[in-house]
């Protein structure tokens, strides 16, 4: 079920101060006199302004289809490679003439660099041009603290805002042309000094890695009391950090939490948020352990969802006869779904309860992947995906009033054990397992993907972590054999690349892109790994770029860790991870433990 397209404007956080008028290069007049041009304004964030004023000494300007790419790429010093326009001009100089685009939904950048060519203020924002003809552009600093963290900057020498010589990249890119000659597109790329040609579209030469490293960890909250239970976690981005969610719980329910708890990007926790959950006295099914997250296009407002298990109400019934008693006037209350929306602190906004009707099934969620907000919109609005009685389901979530429609989002399936979902300005894609009709062999257990209106047909997997970027998604798979898999996928469901990661024998996996890299977390007995594959916005590499191995060494909260619950995300420059010891704590686990990393 795929939403209605509407106008979808953000302004980024990062930011710089210029005004330009992107109108007709000489060679497009007659083009544009046919269609509107497109005005940009671009303006310095004002705590940042003098400290961007004085490092800024190129501006790279870049168009990307469909919407603003993440920020690890922009940063990356790779954004003109997967970029529709990208030129350079000396700051503050004039900005670059852009004949006419199509209407439609494009993404518009700038990089602010210094004199080594590394990336000081970025800003992007999305514009549907069907709509909009005056696009803002508010560029921020790339921060450490109170000092500017250069990012990508050369190896060797920066001539005209590339870099040249040996691992230089190549030329700014033209755009990538068009059937109609009168439309950006027809430039070529200009070469950068000793670098590597641009080509339609631009290229983007060697440039440094990017090995992650850790810069924060920390201990989640003690539990609620002795064995207690803890689904999750989930971890989900702001605009200023990260938000950790997972369920805090007594045996068999009787006290019931969701914690909140809100870390900064580059150290630090807010106070844990404890939300009560009404419990259930006599649950007829065991606690779900799934935790869905996720946040809104600005960062600002997230939505957090645990299951509720059916529940035996009422009387107990008279002591009967020799065949011992009866279950007399008690009623089983359906399942539900307790929603949270709360801000980027962690602090909890309002609350809904939703139950199904009597004798509603057990609904299970899986953690850090049940819930996605709906693309290319301005509202709070979510998705949902749980899989109850084997079946799929889904429906949509607007704060926290709900529609009644619960609909299968995977029909033809059978035997579900899960359903996953991810999503971006444009792409929202959503995966169960099952029996399924199609792929080949004619059925059997299988994985059906569904990106946007496309559905295919995969492989089977015991569990399944995918992250929606751009106009792509990436799927990491987990089999029997704790082999992981991984594919990159169109919008039209076509694959870009896949892979499977060395070793096997992992008890989970978590995924996410991070600075032009695919990114995997994979759990193992006290400790996890993270593993790195460069080339996200082109043709992933098939090859491991870095490993990182993690343990109670390094994070002495990994000491009771079994490696089954771990959630990743990224955002504002990092990588954050979170776990849990187990699922059923021992009297001596820690709840858990969380780790930042940056890319070095």
């Amino acid at each position: 079920m795929t939403p209605d397209k509407q106008t979808y404007l953000t302004t980024r956080r990062l930011l710089a101060s210029l005004t330009l008028a992107l109108g007709c290069a000489p060679a497009l007049i007659s083009a544009c006199a046919k269609a509107p041009t497109t005005d940009l304004t671009l303006s310095l964030r004002g705590d940042q302004k003098a400290l961007l004023e004085a490092a800024g000494q190129w501006v790279e300007v870049d168009v990307f289809d469909g919407g603003c790419p993440s920020s690890e790429v922009l940063t990356s010093g790779k954004a003109a490679a997967s970029a529709r326009y990208s030129e350079r001009r000396k700051y503050p100089d004039q900005l670059p003439a852009i004949g006419e685009l199509d209407t439609k939904t494009y993404g518009f950048a700038a990089l602010l660099k210094d004199k080594d060519c590394g990336i000081v203020g970025v800003g992007c924002t999305n514009a549907n041009l069907e709509h909009i003809r005056n696009v803002t552009v508010v560029v921020g600093g790339v921060m450490s603290g109170d000092t500017l963290a250069p990012q990508a900057a050369c190896p060797g020498q920066c001539s005209e805002g590339a870099c040249s010589g040996p691992g230089g990249s190549g030329g700014s890119g033209g755009a990538s042309g068009s059937s109609s000659g009168g439309k950006a597109g027809a430039a070529a790329g200009k070469g950068g000094s000793g670098g590597g040609s641009g080509g339609a579209g631009g290229g983007v030469g060697g440039g440094g890695g990017c090995d992650l490293a850790l810069i924060s960890k920390g201990t989640l909250p003690a539990p609620i009391g002795l064995g207690a239970t803890i689904g999750g976690p989930a971890i989900v981005a702001t605009k200023s950090g990260f938000v950790v969610g997972y369920r805090n719980s007594t045996a068999g329910g009787a006290m019931d939490q969701l914690v909140l708890m809100a870390l900064g990007a580059d150290g630090g926790a807010n106070p844990p948020q404890k939300n009560d959950v009404a419990a259930c006295t006599s649950p007829t099914s065991p606690l779900d352990s799934g935790v869905g997250l996720a946040m809104n296009a600005t960062g600002t407002l997230g939505l957090a969802a645990i299951s509720r298990p059916p529940c035996l109400e009422g009387g107990a019934g008279g002591a009967g006869g020799a065949g011992g008693g009866g279950a007399g006037g008690a009623t089983e209350k359906g399942a539900g779904l307790t929603f949270v929306t709360f801000n980027e602190g962690a602090v909890q906004q309002q609350s809904l309860f939703l139950q199904g009707q009597d004798t509603f099934p057990a609904i299970s969620l899986v953690s850090n992947h049940a819930i996605a907000r709906v693309p290319d919109t301005v509202s709070d609005e979510f998705r949902i995906v749980y899989t109850q009685a084997k079946v799929a389901k889904t429906f949509n979530v607007k704060g926290v009033n709900s529609s009644s429609a619960f609909d299968d989002i995977l029909p033809g399936l059978t035997g579900t054990t899960f359903a996953t979902t991810t999503s971006t300005n444009d792409t929202l894609a959503s995966i169960a397992d099952g029996t399924g009709s199609g792929g080949s062999g004619g059925g059997g257990t299988q994985l059906a993907l569904k990106v946007n209106d496309k559905t295919i047909f995969r492989d089977a997997a015991v569990q399944v972590a995918p992250w929606a970027y751009g106009e792509r998604t990436l799927v990491a798979t987990r089999s029997n054999a704790g082999e992981i898999g991984w594919v990159v996928l169109r919008q039209d469901a076509s694959t870009v690349a896949s892979a499977t990661l060395p070793m096997s024998g992992y008890k989970s996996v978590d995924a996410t892109v991070a600075a032009d890299r695919l990114v995997f977390v994979v759990g193992q007995s006290l400790g996890f790994k993270i593993i790195t594959v460069e080339g996200a916005s082109g043709t992933p590499a098939t090859a491991v770029e870095q490993t990182l191995a993690l343990s109670k060494a390094e994070l002495p909260d990994l000491a009771s860790f079994d490696g089954t619950q771990l959630a990743v995300a990224s955002g504002n420059g990092r990588v954050a991870v979170a776990w849990a010891s187990r699922n059923q704590l021992a009297p001596s686990d820690p709840t858990g433990g969380y780790a930042i990393f940056r890319c070095q």
